[in-house]
Formats: C-alpha cells, sequence, structure tokens
C-alpha cells in the first residue's frame, strides 16, 4: 500500500461514527477559540439553530479575529500557567498576578465574542 498524500489528515478510529469533540481530540486541539470556530465551520448552518452558514462563518472568523487579538494581548503581558489546573482559568499574569482569562475563555468556561460577552 502506498503512503498517502498529506498522510497527517487522516486519523484511524475504531469507532463507528464521530462527533465534533471526538475530531477535536483526535486531532489534539486545544486551543478554545480553534475549538469554536472549527466547530462552527464543521456544522456550518446545519445545526437547526436557526443560524444560517453566514452568520456561522461570521462567529468562527469572529473567534479567530479573537485569537489574534489575544496573541498581541500574550505579547504585551506575558501569562503562566499555574502549577494546580483546578485554581480558576489555570493561568496567572506575571504583570499583576491576577488570574483571569485564557485565550478568550471566560473561568466559567463561556467563549468570549470580540466585545468581550459570552
Amino acid at each position: 500500500m502506498t503512503p498517502r498524500k498529506h498522510n497527517h489528515y487522516f486519523k484511524p478510529t475504531p469507532f463507528e461514527s464521530a462527533d465534533v469533540y471526538r475530531v477535536l481530540l483526535m486531532f489534539s486541539v486545544t486551543d478554545p477559540c480553534f475549538q469554536h470556530a472549527i466547530k462552527k465551520l464543521l456544522v456550518a448552518g446545519g445545526r437547526g439553530a436557526g443560524k444560517d452558514v453566514n452568520r456561522d462563518v461570521q462567529e468562527a472568523i469572529d473567534t479567530l479575529q479573537r485569537w489574534q487579538e489575544i496573541q498581541t494581548e500574550n505579547a504585551q503581558f506575558p501569562v503562566q500557567a499555574t502549577e494546580d489546573p483546578g485554581a480558576g482559568s489555570g493561568i496567572t499574569s506575571q504583570a499583576t498576578g491576577d488570574q483571569g482569562l485564557q485565550n478568550g475563555t471566560h473561568s466559567m468556561g463561556g467563549v468570549l465574542s470580540p466585545s468581550g460577552t459570552l
């Protein structure tokens, strides 16, 4: 059998089917902004939640733009992970020592919009 072109895009699976969360795990997608955008794009316009494909795509774009903003913020205010993964968001600002947001995720787990709302 000859190797597949772009083999890194294929993952063997013992499952009959895989939902978006299984796919995210299989491809080791850990960034919450990426997770949110990928989820929106995988089922764009097809969830029956009253959102059309344009809205889902725009929400994915908004999330990825927020990811870019976070990268800029992180460069200005470096953060480090805490030792205790159960402590708040798991991120402490080196500049202030405050626990807060990581990658646009509220400590309660919701993804923030670019305006800062859940």
